[in-house]
């Protein structure tokens, strides 16, 4: 699902678009990861979080509920950093994405250089 209704779009929380945003993100970062001299995909991860952190502040900032107070700014901080936390270590156990780690990174570990 690529478009949806404005009823739809205005009515609740739809976690189908937020699939399909996940998705055309994950393809964009991928595109714009390719390296012009080789066929790889180079993941800058500092960059690629700065960068999705500088579009996080920019939706935010659309948002009067999230930004009406340094309060609520500061709640809505706290909240994303629980919710980053948890998604992280459940990203970490997946046996997947350890998988594309071992197969990505030289020497067979899953640390990162960044």
């Amino acid at each position: 699902m690529s478009q949806a209704t404005y009823a739809r779009a205005a009515l609740e929380y739809d976690v189908e678009h937020e699939q399909f945003l996940i998705e055309a993100l994950t393809e964009t970062i991928f595109k714009a990861s390719m390296v012009t001299d080789a066929n790889v995909a180079v993941f800058r991860t500092a960059e690629i979080a700065q960068a999705l952190l500088t579009l996080l502040s920019c939706t935010l900032a659309m948002s009067p509920s999230a930004t009406r107070s340094p309060n609520a700014i500061r709640k809505t901080c706290d909240d994303f950093g629980k919710t980053l936390r948890r998604k992280v270590s459940a990203v970490e156990r997946n046996a997947d994405m350890q998988e594309f780690m071992r197969r990505t990174f030289r020497g067979g570990g899953t640390e990162g250089t960044a």
